[in-house]
C-alpha cells in the first residue's frame, strides 16, 4: 500500500514543479476581480472578530485573499482606507492606515484590529488606480445605515495567513488532517512514512518534517509547534534539536536556542512531545526544516556543475534502473582517471540515502566528489589508483516524498538485502527494487578488472546533541576469541577509521567500540551481503553522520563541515591503501563537548542505534 504522501506525489508528476510554483491557490475567478470583468459582483471583506483582520476580496461565496489568491503586486495603485466610524453615520472619527499599494508594501501594514466597541465599528474602502471606488455590493465592509453587516463574524475556515504548504521535493507537514494555523501561528503533527498499522508501533521512525510558510508577518513574533504523539511504553525520539530556516531554500540558519521551547507531557498511558519556535522572522516567506534539506534535483544541479570542471571523462553517471513508485532514476556515478588501466587499480564501492531524510550522507558525497575532481595532489593520486563508485541516491521515492526513512512501499531498504538462501551472491524475488538494482550493479562490476576493497553504506543517527560522527565496524580483535578472518576484518576496519580521524579531526569522530559482535552475518544488511561473498577482502562498514553539535559545540555542523568529513573519507582511502603516508596533521579542530565517550560507554550507544537501524 503507498502512503498518501508518495499517492499525492505519484498523481503529480511530472507536473510536480509547477505545481509547486501555484501551491498558493490563484483562484481562477480571482484574477477577473482585478482586469474589470467582474468587479461589480465582489466587495471588500474581513473577519470582524479578529484582532489582526486582513482584507480580502468576496462575491459572498468565494473568497479571494491578497497573498495567495491575489498578490500584492496585481494591487498596484489600489488604495486601502480602514478607518472607524460611529454607529449612526459614516463618517470617519479615526483613520487606522490609508495604504496606496507600491512594490515596497508588505501584506502585514493591511492589517487592523476588526474587534469593534459600542461607539466605534471598523469600515473599510478600496479605491481604483483611477481613484474611483472599488464596485461592488458596498464599498465599505460594515454598512450599519441600512442594517447590515457585509464582514464576516468570524474568520472563514479557508483564512490563510500563514500558508503552509510541503508540496516541493522532500517536503513534510506532518498528518495534513492535523495541521493547524492560525494568526502568526503554525502546528503541524508528526506522520508515518506509511499508511501500514504497523508503523504505528515505531514511533522512533517519525523524525522529518520541512515545511514552508507563507503570509508570515516581520512585525511580530511567529510561533511554529512540532507535536508528536506515543505511548508511554514505546516512546519516539526524545533527543533535543536544533531546527534550521531559510529565506530562500537555499541558505539556512540554526535557529537560537532561545527560539525553542521543548515539552513534554503524560496523560493516561499517552505522551504528547512538542517543539515550539517563536522567532520574528525578516521576510513573508521562510522555509523550515528538522536538518538540512538534500532531494534529488539538488544532487542533479550538484553533478551538471561539478561536471563543467572536472576533467574530460573522469565523471561519469549511468542510470541503474528506476524507483518503483515515482519512477525516479536510480543513478551510479563513477570517478577514476580513464587513462590508466583498470586492472591496476582498486574499487571503493559507497551508497547513501538508503534511509530517505539521513541528509548527511549528501553532503560528504558533495564533499568527496569535490576533492576528487580538484587540483590536489593527492586527489589525483587517488583517481590514478582508485575508482570510485557512488550511488548518490539509494531511495528516490522516500527521498522526493519526504519519508524519514522508508521507501514508496513503506520498506526499510537498509534491513532488506536478502540474500538467495541457495546462492548469496544474488538477492531473493523478496528484495525491494532499489536493493536489486544496487546489488546487480556490484555483481557486474565485480566481473571488470580491478576488485573491490573498500565499501562504505552511509547514514545519518539521531542522537544526543553533542554525539559525533561514528562507525559500526564488525567482529574484534582476536584476543576476544574471533578467527583470522573476522579479526582482519575488524583490524581493516579500525585503520581506515584511525584515518579518518587523522584527516578530520581525532577529537571529531566518535571512539570506536571494543567489540563490533558477529549479529550482522545472517542478517540483511549490505555489509552483510559483502561479508558473504568477500569475507575480509571488502573492508565494508557502515557510517553514521549526526545532526546537531556533533563535536563542535558550541557551534554546530553544517553543510561545509560535512563536506570536509567527504573530502576526509578521500584521504582515508589513499591511506588505506598505502597510497599515502599521514603527515601529523597540525590545528585539527578540538571537540568542546564535555561528555565522556570512552570506548566502553560508547558500546551501549552502538547496540542502541543497531537496534534501531533494524
Amino acid at each position: 500500500m503507498l502512503n498518501m504522501k508518495t499517492q499525492n506525489l505519484l498523481f503529480l508528476f511530472p507536473l510536480f514543479l509547477a505545481t509547486a510554483v501555484n501551491a498558493e491557490g490563484n483562484k481562477e475567478n480571482c484574477s477577473t476581480l482585478i482586469d474589470g470583468t467582474s468587479q461589480g459582483n465582489w466587495w471588500i471583506s474581513f473577519a470582524s472578530d479578529m484582532e489582526h483582520a486582513l482584507p480580502y476580496f468576496t462575491d459572498g461565496k468565494e473568497r479571494c485573499y491578497i497573498g495567495r489568491d491575489i498578490s500584492l503586486e496585481s494591487l498596484e495603485n489600489f488604495r486601502f482606507h480602514a478607518f472607524k466610524e460611529t454607529r449612526d453615520s459614516s463618517e470617519s472619527i479615526e483613520t487606522i492606515y490609508d495604504i496606496t499599494i507600491d512594490k515596497n508594501t508588505q501584506i502585514e501594514s493591511l492589517k487592523f484590529n476588526a474587534i469593534y466597541s459600542a461607539e466605534k465599528f471598523p469600515s473599510l474602502a478600496v479605491y481604483l488606480p483611477s481613484n474611483e471606488l472599488f464596485s461592488g455590493m458596498s464599498t465599505q465592509s460594515i454598512n450599519w445605515r441600512e442594517g447590515r453587516n457585509l464582514a464576516d463574524s468570524e474568520k472563514p475556515a479557508d483564512y490563510p495567513y500563514p500558508f503552509m504548504s510541503d508540496d516541493f521535493l522532500s517536503g513534510n507537514a506532518g498528518q495534513h488532517p492535523r495541521q493547524k494555523t492560525d494568526f502568526q501561528t503554525a502546528s503541524i503533527t508528526l506522520r508515518n512514512d506509511g499508511t501500514e498499522e504497523s508503523l504505528n508501533d515505531i514511533p522512533k521512525w517519525r523524525n522529518w518534517w520541512y515545511v514552508s510558510l507563507s503570509g508570515v508577518f516581520i512585525d511580530s513574533a511567529f510561533t511554529f509547534n512540532i507535536d508528536d504523539a506515543y505511548p508511554l511504553d514505546n516512546r519516539g525520539w526524545e533527543y533535543d534539536y536544533t531546527p534550521i530556516y531559510s529565506y530562500d531554500n537555499k541558505t539556512w540558519q540554526r535557529f537560537e536556542l532561545d527560539d525553542l521551547k521543548e515539552t513534554v507531557s503524560e496523560e493516561a498511558g499517552s505522551v504528547t512531545r512538542t517543539l515550539q519556535i517563536t522567532k520574528k522572522f525578516t521576510e513573508n516567506k521562510v522555509w523550515l526544516s528538522r536538518f538540512y534539506p538534500y532531494s534529488t534535483d539538488d544532487f542533479d544541479q550538484f553533478y551538471a556543475q561539478l561536471l563543467q570542471t572536472a576533467a574530460q571523462g573522469t565523471l561519469t553517471k549511468e542510470t541503474l534502473g528506476y524507483s518503483p513508485v515515482l519512477n525516479k532514476p536510480i543513478d551510479l556515478v563513477t570517478m577514476t582517471n580513464p587513462a590508466l588501466p583498470e586492472a591496476d587499480k582498486k574499487r571503493v564501492w559507497i551508497h547513501t540515502r538508503t534511509h530517505s531524510a539521513e541528509t548527511g550522507g549528501s553532503f560528504l558525497v558533495e564533499g568527496l566528489m569535490n576533492f576528487l575532481a580538484s587540483d590536489d595532489p593527492n586527489a589525483k593520486k587517488a583517481m590514478d589508483h582508485l575508482i570510485f563508485h557512488i550511488v548518490p541516491v539509494h531511495n528516490p521515492d522516500g527521498v522526493n516524498a519526504g519519508n524519514y526513512r522508508l521507501n514508496g512501499k513503506s520498506e526499510n531498504l537498509e534491513v532488506l538485502w536478502l540474500r538467495d538462501p541457495n546462492d548469496p551472491w544474488y538477492l531473493s524475488a523478496e528484495a525491494p527494487v532499489e536493493n536489486q538494482i544496487l546489488n546487480t550493479a556490484m555483481r557486474n562490476l565485480t566481473g571488470k578488472e580491478g576488485a573491490f576493497t573498500l565499501a562504505l553504506n552511509l547514514h545519518s543517527s539521531q542522537s544526543e546533541r553533542e554525539t559525533r560522527p561514528f562507525f559500526f565496524p564488525h567482529f574484534g580483535p582476536s584476543a576476544l576469541g574471533y578467527d583470522t578472518e573476522e579479526s582482519a576484518l575488524w583490524d581493516d576496519s579500525i585503520k581506515f577509521i584511525d584515518f579518518v580521524k587523522h584527516y578530520y579531526g581525532e577529537n571529531l569522530i566518535e571512539p570506536s567500540p571494543t567489540d563490533g559482535g558477529r549479529t550482522f552475518v545472517p542478517k540483511g544488511y549490505p555489509e552483510s551481503w559483502w561479508w558473504a561473498n568477500f569475507k575480509n577482502s571488502v573492508m565494508a562498514l557502515t557510517l553514521e553522520t549526526t545532526y546537531d553539535q556533533a563535536g563542535f559545540a558550541p557551534d554546530y555542523v553544517n553543510q561545509e563541515k560535512y563536506r570536509a568529513l567527504g573530502k576526509s573519507l578521500g584521504m582515508a582511502a589513499l591511506a588505506y591503501h598505502d597510497l599515502l603516508t599521514p603527515a601529523r596533521v597540525s590545528g585539527t579542530p578540538k571537540s568542546r563537548s564535555k561528555r565522556s565517550l570512552d570506548p566502553v560507554l560508547f558500546n551501549s550507544l552502538i547496540l542502541d542505534e543497531a537496534s534501531s537501524k533494524e
